[in-house]
């Protein structure tokens, strides 16, 4: 199953009580479209280039728990309250 493959897990960050992971599918589509560049341009391996890569979607992951977190804090609630429910309208 396509949907199944795509959304197994290849890293889990955790941050302040929250969690988030990195899928199979994400992992696919940013090595679809660097993995090229790492190895051509940069000189990488290409398992150095997906190693990479994953590390940086880990990172990014990692940097949204932070940011949830500190938004949180800033507005004297949970960080496990919805995303959506710690933006104003503009945001």
């Amino acid at each position: 199953n396509e949907e199944r493959d795509y959304n197994q897990s290849l890293a889990t960050v955790k941050y302040a009580g929250l969690t988030s992971t990195v899928t199979k599918g994400e992992f696919n589509e940013s090595f679809n479209s660097l993995a090229y560049y790492y190895v051509y341009y940069y000189g990488y391996t290409v398992d150095e280039a997906a190693s990479s890569i994953l590390d940086s979607l880990a990172q990014r992951k990692l940097l949204i728990l932070y940011v949830r977190d500190e938004i949180a804090k800033s507005q004297g609630v949970a960080n496990t309250t919805a995303v959506a429910d710690l933006l104003n309208a503009v945001e």
